[in-house]
């Protein structure tokens, strides 16, 4: 935070040029030495240089360990997100997949938790509240338990995140809840 520096909202062309003229994303990556955290200091930095209000971003994901850093801007579209590494605009939304393949973070892991850091002192984070969203999967087991045939249906019903609430077993041929 640079308290004496009078931080101005930016243009979304502003954001833009801005980052044209830095070009961030030309410096290379290197595992353990220059990495996303780095790349969104690097902007961070020069855009409270120039007097841009700029937020650092941290980005959880829900089954990695590993988080990811990147820039977001207050512009005249709304909040704008910024991967530094590649300087393009990205959509960045609790509870999707984010947009693009990251290194020790699965194509598949959602995205759990946002928070911002501002450089002008503020902080923002962004959560879902999560309410799960049912929807049912059947998968065919072979199970040699079943008295009347040699499969079985388990009804799966997961939630928005992937966890199962509920499995039912069927007996797949007479469409009973099976005994076993």
């Amino acid at each position: 935070m640079y308290p004496n520096c009078k931080l101005i909202n930016p243009l979304l062309l502003g954001v833009k040029m801005f980052l044209a003229d830095i070009r961030v994303w030309r410096n290379e990556y290197i595992e353990g030495h220059y990495v996303c955290s780095d790349f969104a200091q690097e902007v961070f930095n020069k855009a409270t240089e120039n007097g841009m209000r700029c937020g650092y971003v941290t980005i959880s994901f829900e089954k990695s360990l590993l988080g990811h850093a990147i820039i977001a801007f207050e512009t005249d579209y709304g909040l704008v997100f910024i991967e530094p590494q590649t300087g393009e605009q990205i959509d960045v939304i609790v509870g999707k997949y984010y947009p693009i393949a990251l290194v020790g973070v699965s194509e598949f892991d959602c995205i759990l938790k946002i928070d911002i850091e501002w450089n002008d002192g503020t902080q923002k984070s962004i959560v879902q509240e999560i309410r799960p969203q049912v929807s049912e999967v059947i998968e065919i087991l072979e199970s040699p338990n079943c008295i009347t045939c040699n499969y079985v249906t388990w009804m799966m019903k997961y939630d928005n995140l992937g966890r199962i609430i509920k499995s039912i077993r069927v007996c797949s041929k007479i469409n009973y809840k099976c005994k076993y």
